[in-house]
């Protein structure tokens, strides 16, 4: 059955933007501040926010602010102005599915944020790399870069930002159908969107729960998913949702036979979508409708809204609905016997079957050529890496010997002073124990020349004593004399 093609229209909605009322104020109030600010880091910041502001409605715009933002970031010579301002212009190049462009973005915003330290940062650029790659359609790169940011978020203890990483994560495994492990993921980011408490993500999160539930064909749980999404989408007052809801419920209705319920759903479905002027959610109910009206046999009516769904969608282009369309035409002709007719729609469902087929191929050749032309500059930007890395190496191995010689110099200098220092000492104490000794022998000297002066003086007194004490030699020379006369006499 060609209905159940519309659930898939809702897998992404956790990268959904729902544009508020106030979002032309916001820009008016950013717009007025622009105005006012001077050549700092403020207008930096107000740059990069009216860039993100005009982004959900004028990429182009917001690309050209966002480079206004990082050449004065530049100027500025503020790095963390420049990484923020790299990574938001690589979202909007992504926006606009121009995936080579943005992935360059996001490598220069890495290194930045690298540089810098910052963590969280680097989560942001990882999680948004992993998303080109799944629109690329690399699920192992895609995988691989959402797992990085979920660590780093996990470290940082930020549960909004996991939550998004469990989301896009579940985005793959559906990419990929393996539903089991997107179920996984999704239902991991739901509980903390029901812990938080952020009930727009829950919402979102409840219908992607649900698809990969009714793919694999547990219809009772997906469709509570689908109930629990469509209460949400109530109080939000997102139509939007709500539409989407009520279609995946009728298609489950529709899955288990349960036709005039199912119709039901697709009728409320087209009443909000009318409403919302969703031209496309129109083009797919109004399909829904008809294929339930030739199960009801109800062929006139059936063929009435299988031409309003069809000249919608050759209004808006979408050849997915046209195909289906007429499909659903060739089962209402063969059903009433009309198999002239059911035979020529079912050549053009084929034509344009082979023609999505065709957009499909370009589609996946494009991602390829573009995965091949990232996959060369991100060769050659390894290479430089690589050889950065190289250059950098040898410059610490050549600081590090550097190093080594002026730590040893400095040990020889160092060892060299201590030796001298040593030396000078000893010669000191040598020095100071040669004038002491020689200090105390002329202290000795002058005793003993006192004492030698004593002595002398002690003689010379004693020898003064005796001098006056005996006679004189002129004296005892004529007592001799006179004797010697007398004894001759």
């Amino acid at each position: 059955m060609a209905f159940g093609k519309y659930i898939c229209a809702f897998i992404l909605g956790l990268v959904f933007y729902f544009p508020s009322f106030s979002q032309t104020g916001t820009i008016d109030s950013l717009a007025g501040l622009l105005k006012k600010t001077k050549e700092d880091t403020g207008k930096v910041n107000l740059l990069t926010n009216l860039a993100w502001e005009l982004s959900y409605t004028n990429p182009d715009s917001a690309i050209y602010l966002g480079k206004k933002s990082l050449d004065l970031a530049r100027k500025l010579n503020w790095k963390k102005g420049e990484a923020h301002a790299l990574y938001k212009i690589g979202s909007f190049y992504h926006d606009k599915s121009e995936t080579g462009i943005a992935l360059d973005y996001y490598n220069k915003a890495l290194a930045l944020y690298t540089k810098l330290k910052d963590e969280r940062g680097k989560g942001y650029v990882f999680g948004n790399m992993g998303n080109v790659y799944l629109d690329l359609g690399n699920h192992p790169r895609a995988i691989d870069f959402l797992l990085k940011a979920l660590a780093i978020d996990e470290k940082l203890g930020n549960e909004s930002d996991m939550a998004s990483d469990y989301g896009n994560l579940g985005n793959v495994y559906i990419d990929q159908r393996n539903f089991k492990k997107a179920i996984y993921y999704y239902s991991k980011a739901l509980a903390i969107n029901k812990k938080s408490g952020g009930k727009r993500h829950m919402a979102y999160n409840l219908v992607n729960v649900g698809v990969a539930y009714q793919s694999i064909r547990v219809y009772k749980t997906a469709l509570d998913h689908y109930r629990q999404a469509y209460e949400a989408s109530r109080t939000l007052h997102d139509n939007y949702l709500a539409a989407v809801c009520l279609g995946n419920m009728g298609n489950i209705y529709a899955l288990t036979g349960q036709t005039d319920t199912a119709l039901a759903y697709f009728f409320r479905a087209v009443v909000i979508n009318a409403r919302v002027g969703n031209k496309h959610g129109l083009a797919v109910q109004y399909g829904n409708i008809g294929e339930m009206l030739t199960t009801k046999k109800k062929y006139d009516l059936a063929l009435k809204y299988l031409d309003t769904s069809m000249n919608i969608a050759r209004e808006i282009g979408h050849i997915e609905s046209i195909a289906n369309n007429y499909m659903r035409l060739t089962v209402l002709d063969s059903s009433r016997g009309n198999f002239r007719g059911a035979f020529e729609n079912h050549k053009l469902y084929m034509v344009y079957k082979d023609s999505m087929y065709s957009q499909e191929t370009a589609r996946k050749q494009t991602q390829v050529e573009m995965q091949d032309d990232f996959a060369r500059k991100e060769a050659l930007a390894e290479a430089k890496r690589e050889k950065d890395k190289a250059l950098a190496n040898a410059e610490k191995k050549r600081q590090f010997i550097v190093l080594l010689l002026v730590s040893g110099l400095l040990v020889i200098v160092v060892g060299f002073g201590l030796f001298a220092w040593r030396n000078l000492r000893i010669t000191k104490k040598q020095k100071l124990l040669i004038e002491s000794q020689k200090t105390e022998v002329e202290s000795q000297k002058v005793m003993l020349e006192v004492k030698q002066s004593e002595i002398i003086d002690s003689m010379n007194y004693a020898s003064r004593i005796q001098q006056s004490l005996l006679p004189s030699g002129s004296y005892i020379q004529s007592i001799l004399k006179k004797l010697r006369n007398e004894s001759k006499g």
